[in-house]
């Protein structure tokens, strides 16, 4: 509830007899949540991390998922003290290939982008869900600045005066100045504070899993652009790739559905052209994708991080990283709040970040729905769009040098667009 009554507001209080007090707490115990505790505790504030499942350590099933990170998110986790913990389980990512199947005739149907072209020996690095969760997860619990608190779930939200109050499940109260969704796409947190959000339906899963291969990927992640949805190999250490293979439900669901020798037989007739043959393949796993766009960051006394605000395909490889371009920005909001003694969970922060997350995040957004569904598509007419656009890439250094540079940093739609988008 928020908006309460004077009156209201004290009968709510009346029921809470004891009230835990934080100047930021954070529901959701995923890497974004787990980034954000840290940030906002490196920014000076007593820190709640709420998460309704176990901790990372404890977790039965692996993830199976890695992130492709790009160099703000890896100076973001640097900041926080646990990117030197997974050099050694990550691989660098030189160079980016995207391979146009659908247009085979298409001159240039084959375009790699160089990191040293925009003056960087790497774009980032690719980093197992897994160890990243662990890593941020044991620096956190070496913190005495926060408080985490695991299987258990916000049962209510209280706007009451300079509070949010959160109830848990087992009875006990909550209160922070600023409150942080990051409780991932099907957010309770944004459901209960009445935000609505923008859809799309992709009708699509991506299969995910690691495998071995006879050739060097050379640093080199390779996107193939195919009927279905992208099928993207991504180096890990050695002669190992991680795979996100994207496919309409039903053949998706088929592919799943198949033993582990014929898996490895599909997965080799897609990888091997380029990597050579396959083994070695872990468990697979299958998400079904959609896009979310929150039409709101925040709401009072609360903003909204990670998929909680936005969820993304996974074209591009920008979702996790857009989140931590989330946490980063409110760790210094946080800082600079707390430095001029003022409150975390003002209107003035509030809409700070609203302004400076919002064009970003909303140019995303679009440009990664129309590429994926420009994938997808047989339409001759996005066929031929396909085909000129990475003929202007290859014939055009500076064109290709500022998407790269755009994969990298904030961009924001021109305002025809924006108001469109909106």
């Amino acid at each position: 509830m928020t908006g309460l009554a004077l009156d209201e507001q004290q009968e709510v209080l009346a029921t809470m007899t004891k009230i835990a007090r934080y100047d930021v707490a954070i529901v959701g115990g995923g890497i974004v949540g787990l980034s954000a505790a840290l940030i906002a505790e490196q920014a000076g504030a007593r820190v709640a991390l709420i998460d309704r499942g176990p901790a990372p350590s404890n977790r039965s099933r692996a993830d199976g998922r890695t992130a492709a990170l790009l160099n703000p998110a890896i100076a973001l986790l640097d900041r926080l003290g646990v990117w030197r913990s997974l050099i050694a389980r990550s691989a660098p990512l030189e160079a980016l290939r995207i391979v146009n199947l659908k247009d085979k005739r298409a001159a240039n149907a084959d375009l790699t982008f160089h990191a040293d072209e925009v003056g960087h020996e790497a774009f980032g690095y690719n980093v197992p869900n897994d160890a990243l969760s662990q890593s941020l997860h044991a620096k956190v619990c070496a913190l005495d600045g926060v408080t985490l608190v695991t299987n258990m779930a916000a049962s209510s939200i209280n706007i009451v005066g300079d509070q949010g109050i959160l109830t848990l499940d087992d009875g006990r109260h909550i209160g922070a100045r600023l409150l942080v969704a990051a409780d991932g796409r099907h957010s309770v947190l944004r459901q209960a504070l009445g935000v609505d959000t923008q859809r799309r339906d992709y009708g699509q899963l991506a299969i995910v899993c690691s495998f071995d291969h006879e050739r060097s990927h050379r640093a080199t992640s390779t996107e193939l652009h195919r009927p279905g949805g992208p099928f993207t190999m991504v180096p890990l250490p050695g002669k190992r790739s991680s795979l996100v293979w994207v496919e309409l439900t039903e053949k998706a669901n088929a592919l799943m559905a198949l033993d582990d020798d014929s898996f490895r037989h599909e997965l080799d007739m897609q990888a091997s052209p380029w990597l050579g043959h396959v083994r070695n393949v872990s468990a697979r796993r299958s998400y079904s994708l959609s896009g979310i766009l929150a039409k709101s960051l925040t709401a009072p006394r609360t903003v909204l991080m990670g998929e909680a605000a936005h969820a993304l395909s996974p074209i591009g490889a920008q979702g996790l990283n857009l989140s931590l371009e989330d946490v980063a920005l409110l760790g210094d909001l946080i800082g600079d709040a707390l430095s001029a003694k003022g409150d975390p969970g003002s209107t003035i922060l509030l809409e700070a970040y609203r302004r400076k997350r919002m064009p970003d995040i909303r140019a995303r957004y679009l440009a990664i729905d129309c590429l994926n569904r420009m994938v997808a598509s047989d339409w001759r007419f996005i066929g031929l769009a396909r085909a000129t656009g990475l003929q202007a890439l290859a014939k055009l250094p500076f064109v290709r040098r500022q998407l790269m540079n755009a994969m990298m940093t904030p961009v924001a739609l021109p305002s025809a667009l924006a108001r469109i988008a909106a």
